[in-house]
């Protein structure tokens, strides 16, 4: 959402990616112990990604900025070999 936003051409990518990511999710489900740990799952995974950006773009130093962006960079290239797509 963010990507689209601001105008990132890659944005339709990431919403497709987003898209198949949340049906490899929901073949998954079943294997929660209650929908309440479900939905924790996705929980976790936003905030998880909401903290790297946030230090991402107002970290103190330039070092812990980088830093947040690689561990991003990392979780979603994770997500993308989850899907078969690179």
């Amino acid at each position: 959402m963010r990507q689209a936003a601001v105008g990132d051409p890659s944005s339709q990518a990431t919403g497709q990616m987003r898209e198949d990511f949340d049906m490899l999710l929901g073949a998954v489900l079943p294997d929660a112990a209650s929908d309440r740990q479900a939905q924790r799952w996705r929980v976790d995974g936003w905030v998880q990604i909401a903290h790297l950006l946030a230090r991402n773009q107002y970290g103190a130093t330039p070092r812990r900025r980088d830093l947040a962006a690689t561990r991003m960079a990392s979780r979603i290239d994770t997500c993308r070999r989850m899907i078969l797509r690179r």
